[in-house]
C-alpha cells in the first residue's frame, strides 16, 4: 500500500517537472518569436519610410470624437453693384448708384474674416463670417427716378458711398461616399445673411426740381436666404500634401437669387493648411430693394488650424 502511494507521488512529481520544462521551452520559443518580429519590423522601418511616402486623410468614421478647424483669411474682391435709395423717404425720388470699388485695398477701411468647421463621423457643420468697411468714392449716380418716372441726371460732380457689411453663412451637411478617400464630396444646407449699411453723399452741377443738388442719406437692409450646395477636396499627389478644394452653393429668400463659388489650392502641414482660392459671391434682387444687384469677385488667402 505504502509502495503504491509512493509510486503515485513519484509519477506526479515527474509529470509536474515535465510540464514546467515544457512551459519554459514554450516561453523561450515565444520570446524568440517576439524578438524575430521586432527585428523584422526594425529592418522594414530602416528600408521604407512609410510616413514620408503617404500621409493619409483622416477617416472621420473611425474617430468617434469631434474634430475642429479654424481659418482666418483675407478676401480682396472687386465689388460691383447697384444701390437704389429713397430720397427723401416717401417722395418717390429714387437715385440708383453704381458702386465701383475695383481697387479694394484703396477702398478698404477695415475688414475681419474667419471661417470654422466642426466634424464628427461623416457629419459636419461650418460657418463663415466676413465684415468689411468700404469707402467707394468712385461710385456714380446713374439714374434718378422721380414721382413722374425717370428723369435725366445732371453732371455728377461728386458721389461717395460708404458701405459697411456683414456676411454670415451657417450650414450643416454630410460627406457622401466613403470618408477618407482621395476625393471628398459633402452635401449641405443652411442660410446666408447679408446686412448692408450704406451712407451716400452726392453733389450735382445743377438743381433737379424736388431733388436736392447736394445731400447725404443713410439706409440699411437685411437680407436672409436659404442655401444648399456641395463642397469637397481632391488630393493632387500621393503624399496628399497638395490638394484642390471646391465649393458651390445657390439659394433664395429675400433675394431673387444668390450663389457663391470657390475654387482653391492648398498645401497640408502637420498643424494645418495654407490655402489660396478665388471666390465669387452674387446677389440678384428686385428693383424696389436698396441692394438691386451686387457681386464680389477676387482672391482669398488663409491658414487653417486643425485640432
Amino acid at each position: 500500500m505504502l509502495r503504491s502511494i509512493a509510486g503515485i507521488g513519484a509519477a506526479a512529481a515527474a509529470l509536474l517537472a515535465g510540464t514546467a520544462v515544457a512551459a519554459d521551452d514554450g516561453a523561450a520559443d515565444d520570446a524568440a518569436t517576439a524578438y524575430d518580429y521586432a527585428a523584422a519590423w526594425d529592418d522594414a522601418g530602416a528600408s521604407n519610410d512609410y510616413a514620408g511616402q503617404y500621409v493619409p486623410q483622416p477617416d472621420w468614421t473611425e474617430h468617434g470624437g469631434w474634430r475642429f478647424a479654424v481659418t482666418p483669411y483675407l478676401y480682396l474682391p472687386m465689388i460691383d453693384g447697384k444701390l437704389r435709395y429713397d430720397i427723401p423717404k416717401g417722395t418717390g425720388n429714387r437715385p440708383t448708384v453704381k458702386i465701383d470699388a475695383k481697387d479694394i485695398l484703396e477702398a478698404l477701411n477695415f475688414a475681419f474674416m474667419i471661417s470654422g468647421e466642426a466634424r464628427k463621423g461623416r457629419w459636419g457643420a461650418f460657418t463663415d463670417v466676413m465684415y468689411a468697411d468700404l469707402d467707394a468714392d468712385r461710385s456714380k449716380v446713374r439714374t434718378l427716378t422721380g414721382p413722374g418716372g425717370r428723369v435725366q441726371v445732371p453732371i455728377d460732380v461728386g458721389t461717395d458711398v460708404g458701405v459697411k457689411t456683414w456676411l454670415w453663412t451657417l450650414a450643416a451637411g454630410a460627406e457622401l461616399g466613403h470618408p477618407g478617400g482621395r476625393a471628398s464630396v459633402e452635401a449641405f444646407a443652411g442660410f446666408r445673411y447679408l446686412t448692408v449699411d450704406t451712407d451716400l453723399s452726392w453733389s450735382f452741377a445743377g438743381p433737379l426740381d424736388e431733388f436736392p443738388q447736394t445731400g447725404r442719406v443713410s439706409q440699411d437692409e437685411d437680407i436672409w436666404n436659404g442655401i444648399a450646395g456641395i463642397k469637397g477636396q481632391v488630393a493632387l499627389d500621393s503624399n496628399r500634401r497638395w490638394n484642390a478644394t471646391y465649393y458651390l452653393d445657390v439659394g433664395a429668400g429675400d433675394s431673387d437669387l444668390t450663389w457663391q463659388a470657390i475654387a482653391g489650392i492648398g498645401y497640408a502641414y502637420d498643424w494645418g493648411d495654407l490655402r489660396f482660392a478665388w471666390r465669387y459671391i452674387d446677389y440678384s434682387q428686385s428693383a424696389d430693394k436698396l441692394v438691386n444687384d451686387m457681386s464680389l469677385n477676387g482672391p482669398a488667402f488663409g491658414a487653417t488650424f486643425r485640432f
